[in-house]
């Protein structure tokens, strides 16, 4: 499991009292009881060279080997009120990002403030954490921080109410297999539940934030009964924005084929419900893709969303059919994403030499992106057409960190030519055509060499 070698479900025989009361002195802070409480049962001395407590991703700091969110100074801000809420919209959260300072020392003061009354309880990997609110109307709940403070959403507390309930939890969804079962899952992030229990919350909410929470607290359910499919299709019918395409996303998981015209009619609509329809297939019903791929193949020629085209690649991938033909009209897009991503996409295809032409394109787009695509998906091509486009690129980009000349090397070493220098002098020499002749047909001894090593 994600985390565990960091903790390997160990815990400790307890901390001793007067480290615990001598630990909350000296950083200005007080603990909630049930965290005192497990610390005591839990925990290890202060001073013992274990990082972590066994707790979710990388386990629970052991109190001193925390590592603190705020940067070092003053230790004031631990016993401040916290201005984190779980209704915290996410227009106030932008501007408190936004409002940020530039300089150091400003900087430092404000990130203290925002992060008022919250204590580090462990790393999630990346810059994510799970923290305790140690002030405020909240004291007692975990909340899950970026500390990157990207302005992409507020830090998103636990459902649970104090920080043992969401320990519990944990333990539960170890046990039970929650957590390894479901691929990509994120602990503490979702709303836990039956599915009776989850459709009640949505039958009560007031909200729509609510309706969202408990909806995603499906997604880690394996099944869910009949009569249970048919309230999630009431959802899809009547409800409107994300409340209705998550119902959906939901029903596609446990009912793909319930929900087919409705996916076949948002994929045959705008941009962003076909890309909805796309990524809720590619999710939830990819051994269901072949339902689609007639609508998508139709529909592809006519994207314009970046987005939207990618995950239409992801479902045509679990399609067992040639679809080339339609990427190959992507390399013609006003998009240089969706000209990148058809030169990806079709190089996991066969080379046929029909697409040279297509390639040959891409090799000379205006965008490094659609070049540096097209160069690695010419893997194991041998074409002489492409030498004229290979040459174009030698004399015109530098070594730089567009990769490009890096990638143009590859390709012209499995064609005969050491180097992006020498292929130059070859081209320029005329004997270009020749070198890539004598090679690909086996005459040249290296190659002989390199094929007899490759068997």
């Amino acid at each position: 499991m994600f985390g565990a070698s960091s903790h390997k479900y160990k815990t400790g025989a307890g901390m001793p009292l007067h480290e615990l009361k001598e630990f909350q002195k000296s950083h200005n802070l007080s603990f909630p009881p049930d965290f005192e409480a497990f610390l005591l049962a839990f925990g290890f001395p202060i001073g013992t060279n274990i990082k972590a407590i066994a707790g979710p991703f990388y386990g629970i700091f052991n109190l001193g080997f925390e590592r603190a969110i705020i940067p070092d100074g003053s230790q004031s801000f631990l016993s401040r009120e916290s201005v984190l809420s779980p209704n915290m919209s996410t227009q106030l959260w932008e501007k408190l990002i936004n409002d940020m300072p530039d300089e150091n020392g400003a900087y430092d003061a404000y990130e203290r403030n925002l992060m008022s009354g919250i204590y580090t309880l462990g790393e999630q990997g990346c810059a994510n954490y799970h923290a305790l609110v140690l002030t405020g109307d909240y004291r007692g709940k975990v909340v899950n921080l970026d500390i990157e403070f990207y302005v992409d959403g507020p830090p998103r507390f636990a459902f649970e109410d104090n920080f043992l309930d969401w320990y519990e939890r944990w333990l539960d969804e170890v046990i039970s297999g929650v957590i390894v079962l479901n691929k990509g899952y994120w602990f503490g992030y979702v709303m836990r539940g039956t599915e009776e229990e989850l459709l009640e919350v949505i039958s009560k909410a007031q909200t729509e934030k609510t309706k969202i929470n408990a909806l995603n607290g499906f997604s880690i359910l394996s099944s869910v009964k009949k009569s249970t499919s048919e309230k999630l299709y009431l959802l899809v019918e009547n409800e409107k924005g994300e409340v209705k395409n998550l119902a959906l996303k939901m029903l596609t998981k446990f009912e793909p084929n319930q929900v087919v015209p409705h996916l076949t009619e948002m994929i045959a609509s705008n941009d962003a419900d076909c890309k909805i329809a796309c990524e809720t297939i590619f999710r939830h019903a990819k051994t269901h893709a072949n339902n689609f791929s007639e609508n998508i193949l139709e529909r592809l020629t006519t994207i314009d969303d970046d987005e939207t085209y990618r995950f239409a690649m992801y479902v045509l991938e679990e399609v067992e059919a040639d679809y080339s033909e339609f990427i190959a009209q992507g390399l013609s897009h006003s998009n240089s994403k969706i000209r990148a991503s058809s030169a990806y996409q079709l190089g996991k295809q066969k080379f046929r030499p029909d697409f040279a032409p297509d390639f040959i394109k891409g090799l000379r787009d205006t965008d490094h992106t659609v070049v540096h695509a097209s160069l690695r998906a010419l893997k194991g091509s041998k074409d002489i057409r492409l030498l004229q486009p290979y040459y174009e690129i030698a004399t015109s980009y530098a070594w730089d960190d567009t990769h490009v000349l890096a990638n143009l090397e590859h390709r012209l070493d499995e064609v005969g030519f050491r180097s992006v220098t020498y292929f130059k002098r070859c081209y320029e020499d005329g004997n270009a055509q020749a070198q890539f002749k004598k090679y690909t047909s086996g005459g040249s001894v290296l190659n002989l060499i390199r094929q007899t090593f490759s068997k």
